[in-house]
């Protein structure tokens, strides 16, 4: 990616292709806040935008992921400023966003059933522990891109991540989640 994202401050196609690349997960990260597929839209596509109007500012292309994530979080933080909101819910709806891979009907129904009872717990975290879980678990970036994003320490993040998973796990133990 970091080849990639040097080539996209002169070449279109390179942009072209870290689009593609990072459009899923940038529209997952925002759909996963404002569980509203127009709003996601307007959101994701000013995000991208706003990365290639900026992309000459970017200073570590290695960096460009986190970057990115970077963009997405404070447009995030301009809607519900401007919308007037204080919290962000996590929606049920996202699970209708991912696939449920499993090789038998019985498998699709308990992995359905804890994609659920997982979606509910997530509700018992505060806004930054969902979003250092998310970052890490489902758009699978490192610790310290997470800090880059958050604008945290690694120290920081890891409290946040041990901590929620640490309520989550408890949660889930008491309602014989396994």
């Amino acid at each position: 990616m970091k080849k990639l994202a040097q080539k996209a401050l002169t070449d279109e196609q390179a942009f072209a292709e870290l689009y593609d690349h990072f459009f899923p997960k940038i529209y997952h990260y925002i759909y996963f806040r404002v569980n509203n597929k127009e709003m996601t839209e307007d959101l994701v596509s000013d995000i991208f935008l706003k990365a290639l109007k900026s992309l000459k500012s970017l200073k570590k292309p290695g960096d460009f992921q986190s970057w990115l994530f970077s963009i997405a979080r404070n447009a995030l933080i301009d809607h519900y400023r401007k919308a007037g909101r204080k919290k962000e819910e996590v929606s049920e709806a996202i699970s209708d966003d991912y696939t449920v891979r499993s090789d038998t009907p019985e498998d699709y129904i308990l992995v359905a059933e804890h994609s659920h009872e997982i979606l509910e717990a997530l509700k018992i975290l505060s806004p930054e522990q969902k979003e250092v879980v998310q970052l890490r678990f489902i758009h699978e970036l490192k610790l310290k891109e997470i800090a880059g994003v958050m604008n945290k320490s690694e120290g920081a993040v890891k409290g946040l991540l041990y901590r929620g998973l640490n309520k989550l796990s408890q949660h889930l133990e008491n309602k014989g989640v396994q």
